[in-house]
């Protein structure tokens, strides 16, 4: 099971640094553009997205040049968000993979996790119906548009 958001990635988590919250809310634009994309290709209306773990400790965790840039990097216009939406539109383009798809991820969510014990750039997968980005933190922000190039999604269903 999916661990609970401990430190949201809110402009009112006062865990996270004044910088760090003006990051995420100058990008909040594009995370609704975003999830906006992912309603239209899958068909299905309200997507969410939701970091799962402690954002406060995580940024702790990562490189220094990306400290305090949530926003932008998971959600922005470059970001782990938008190559996850690009995969869809283009994987949802086939009606089979689309009904499986959006049969496979109920919640209609995309979740961010960062993990230590993750290997890889990422890793993509389906837990408890959300669509899960799981990046170890010495990865984070690297090689993310291979996000949009991945080929394995209909193993996934």
């Amino acid at each position: 099971m999916a661990p609970n958001p401990t430190t949201p990635i809110t402009t009112d988590n006062k865990a996270l640094s004044l910088s760090h919250r003006k990051n995420i809310r100058d990008n909040e634009k594009f995370k609704a553009e975003h999830l906006a994309k992912i309603a239209t290709v899958t068909g299905v209306p309200d997507w969410d997205f939701e970091f799962q773990g402690d954002a406060a400790k995580f940024n702790e965790e990562i490189c220094g040049d990306y400290k305090d840039r949530f926003g932008e990097i998971l959600f922005g216009q470059n970001s782990y968000l938008s190559n996850v939406a690009d995969l869809l539109e283009r994987c949802m383009k086939d009606d089979m993979t689309k009904e499986a798809f959006v049969d496979a991820v109920k919640a209609k969510k995309v979740a961010f996790r960062p993990d230590q014990g993750a290997e890889g750039y990422f890793r993509l997968s389906i837990e408890d119906g959300i669509f899960v980005v799981t990046v170890p933190p010495s990865n984070f922000w690297t090689n993310i548009s291979d996000i949009s190039y991945y080929r394995d999604l209909d193993k996934m269903l």
